[in-house]
């Protein structure tokens, strides 16, 4: 990568105008792997903060192409990372909320504009769950649950539309678990019961439908562990277990040892 960026620095020296050359550095900035052990030779957060200026800078000199601003959504949506119900932030929480609010913003307009690109639709919707998480980590509830709806109402639309995409369905899952997540922490155990109890229904149908789609088995792992939470929350201990018991089949605990290769979760 960071070859690539040398390249590209070169290269713009030798020709500013051309706007691929600073659409590609921009790119490489963002995606600069981060830095495991201290083996990358840059920040990146820092990469981060040089990639948003040119995107926006190339949005303004290219009003009319959408691809410069999807990236910049991209960009400053990646300044918190969602991990289940938590976030990887490397900056103040307050300047990843202004990103990922501009996100959102940026992304409805493009959405809108372009409806014929449920690319466009499915980011944004994206964005309104980090934004859910980011306001769930900090406890205020209210508004986490708030982006959650805004964003189901979203995704469900992208799965009415494409049935054939897996992967919108996968997001709706997710974005159903924020939710229940939201209800549950503002003891509505028993709504939040009900949303992870549909999540993990559809999910197990759609593992037994599409088995190779590694990606569900972490999911309903997540799920069912936050369904056994909100069980234990309106006192059925028994469901609680049960539903722990389940989320054993699809994978550890979180930090637990990894499963054998060959593992494969149970069904019944």
């Amino acid at each position: 990568m960071m070859q690539a960026v040398d390249l590209l620095e070169k290269l713009i020296q030798e020709h500013p105008q051309a706007p691929e050359y600073r659409h590609l550095l921009a790119c490489c900035y963002r995606d600069s792997p981060p830095d495991f052990r201290g083996r990358a030779p840059w920040d990146p957060n820092e990469q981060l903060d040089r990639a948003v200026p040119i995107l926006r800078q190339l949005c303004q000199d290219f009003p009319k192409t959408p691809d410069y601003r999807f990236d910049l959504c991209e960009t400053l949506a990646r300044s918190a990372v969602a991990i289940g119900p938590g976030f990887q932030i490397g900056q103040p929480p307050e300047r990843v909320a202004e990103r990922l609010q501009e996100a959102v913003d940026l992304s409805a307009e493009l959405a809108r504009q372009y409806p014929g690109v449920p690319q466009y639709a499915a980011a944004h919707a994206q964005y309104l769950d980090r934004l859910a998480m980011l306001h769930y980590n900090a406890k205020d509830y209210p508004k986490a649950e708030v982006c959650s709806r805004q964003a189901l109402a979203i995704q469900e639309q992208l799965v009415s539309r494409h049935p054939d995409v897996p992967a919108y369905r996968l997001w709706l899952g997710l974005m159903e678990c924020s939710l229940g997540r939201a209800r549950r922490e503002q003891g509505d155990a028993d709504a939040a019961q009900g949303i992870f109890e549909k999540v993990v229904q559809r999910l197990e149908t759609q593992y037994r439908s599409e088995p190779r789609l590694g990606a569900v088995q972490p999911i309903l792992n997540m799920a069912y562990r936050e369904l056994a939470l909100a069980h234990q929350r309106a006192g059925h201990s028994q469901l609680a277990a049960e539903a722990l018991k389940k989320a054993e089949q699809f994978g550890p605990p979180p930090g637990g040892p990894p499963r054998p290769p060959n593992a494969r979760p149970l069904i019944r």
